[in-house]
């Protein structure tokens, strides 16, 4: 399952981040047979359908790579004049730390 970050951004601040949140998924056939967080700044949360615009790339990518796949996703969606929100953009990240072939994503939704 894959570690999602929701990364928010202030368009009156030149689209700085201003918050973030990390999302570990947890598959919906678990039904809630999961331990509870022993930690109280930790959130079981339930997130509803999404329809997202995405794309994959693979390597060890380093914040420009981020930067450049979040730019390219973004241009392409306005060419396509896709309405999607410029101020709040995710990253995925599919495989293991230690995996030769890894896969990520950036996304809009």
């Amino acid at each position: 399952a894959p570690v999602v970050c929701n990364y928010f951004m202030d368009p009156a601040q030149d689209y700085k981040v201003v918050a973030a949140a990390m999302y570990f998924m947890v598959p919906l056939r678990t039904s809630g047979r999961y331990p509870p967080p022993t930690d109280t700044s930790l959130d079981v949360v339930q997130m509803g359908d999404l329809k997202t615009y995405y794309r994959a790339f693979g390597g060890n990518p380093d914040k420009d790579k981020y930067e450049k796949e979040i730019e390219a996703l973004a241009k392409e969606l306005v060419k396509e004049t896709v309405a999607f929100n410029f101020a709040k953009v995710s990253t995925a990240g599919f495989s293991d730390p230690w995996a030769k072939e890894k896969r990520f994503e950036v996304f809009y939704d």
